[in-house]
């Protein structure tokens, strides 16, 4: 019986971590860089024999690569400030009453609506990017949980390291939107094309998120480490 009830429990808490693993604080925490909540589960893997600090290394620096900038010409610039001032109106409207997961459901939605609307996405660079980031985030989540396994919460409570993930979510999202916007420009006339209206669904939910995750915008911050081996060389 008590197997069952821990089973049971082990499993719900699986079902609450979402698909996409976005920050979802109710209030937003200053912006961190790598290297202090590198530091941080430093001084937590040394209190704990077995614990890998270059899983997360390794698995950090994929995700830095999947959320590595890439130029965008002026109409899709444009285009993406165009839709983030629609999504920051929205969000001054709903911002005192914040969206149940801050913006993330409605990504989530938007990422399910792209995967079912009855289009082959994949040979769509962008759509390519989205998922290796959106597989990046979920890797760098997962190995936190595995490594830290009952002192996850703690863990991953603590301000730099959730100050971290939040710029990780935000900078994951401008990479989401840019990506998903690319192709639905009015110039690319995508009419009613249901791919490319799905990822244009997609961009504009994560600038929604982004909007709500950070009502007031500041300028970039570090949101993952310069060299993909810095946690690693700390430990030798």
């Amino acid at each position: 019986m008590d197997e069952n009830a821990d089973f049971e429990k082990s499993m719900t808490g699986r079902a609450r971590v979402r698909a996409l693993p976005l920050w979802e604080g109710p209030e937003p925490v200053a912006s961190v860089s790598w290297s202090r909540a590198a530091a941080v589960f430093a001084v937590f893997a040394r209190a704990r024999p077995g614990v890998d600090e270059a899983v997360v290394a390794g698995a950090v620096a994929t995700l830095h690569t999947a959320l590595a900038p890439t130029r965008v010409g002026p109409v899709v610039g444009e285009y993406v400030r165009m839709e983030s001032h629609k999504a920051r109106s929205i969000a001054d409207v709903h911002g005192a009453r914040p969206a149940p997961g801050r913006g993330v459901d409605a990504i989530e939605r938007a990422l399910h609506h792209a995967e079912t609307c009855g289009t082959d996405l994949r040979p769509y660079r962008q759509w390519t990017q989205i998922k290796a980031i959106e597989a990046a985030l979920q890797r760098v989540h997962g190995i936190y949980r595995e490594q830290a396994a009952q002192d996850f919460a703690a863990l991953w409570a603590d301000e730099h390291v959730t100050g971290w993930w939040r710029q990780v979510s935000l900078t994951a999202c401008a990479r989401i939107a840019d990506l998903g916007l690319q192709r639905a420009t009015p110039a690319a006339g995508y009419g009613g094309h249901p791919g490319i209206a799905a990822l244009r669904d997609v961009g504009r939910a994560a600038l929604l998120y982004t909007a709500l995750a950070d009502p007031q915008p500041s300028g970039p911050g570090e949101a993952v480490p310069p060299e993909g081996h810095d946690l690693v060389e700390r430990r030798e």
